[in-house]
């Protein structure tokens, strides 16, 4: 497993079942997290921390924005602690996270962008997962 390279995308790189695959890493956004009857609530910021050119999977010119792209790596991983302090993590296929409702893309150009601030709850819904292998597995299937 390798950490951040500036050049490369997402956070961490590692070989799998013969496979390189990216992991992005995101947190909660602690002021936002709420208890719920059923367990926890809350966001979490799924976007670059500042605007820059992205060639987009569905073509055109480069878009500038701080939106991630569809495609741009395989696996999210989110840290769930602020979910009653207790350490655990979900996990997402890129190709299953919602994608942006951003007024300023076009309809294409939302669907080739990640949305930035995604909710997410505990227990865990779809697409979300606390099996990492399992997520695994999938992208590879």
């Amino acid at each position: 497993m390798q950490g951040p390279d500036r050049k490369a995308k997402g956070d961490f790189t590692f070989d799998y079942r013969g496979r390189r695959l990216i992991l992005e890493v995101k947190s909660l956004d602690t002021p936002k997290v709420r208890q719920v009857k059923d367990g926890w609530a809350g966001t979490f910021q799924c976007n670059a921390s500042d605007a820059s050119p992205k060639a987009l999977p569905c073509g055109g010119p480069p878009l500038k924005t701080n939106c991630l792209v569809v495609g741009g790596f395989d696996v999210l991983a989110v840290g769930l602690f602020a979910f009653g302090k207790t350490w655990r993590f979900a996990f997402a296929r890129n190709k299953d996270l919602p994608r942006s409702k951003g007024r300023d893309y076009t309809e294409a150009q939302r669907a080739c962008l990640l949305r930035s601030a995604m909710p997410i709850t505990w227990p865990l819904a779809p697409p979300y997962s606390a099996d990492l292998f399992a997520v695994l597995d999938s992208v590879l299937r």
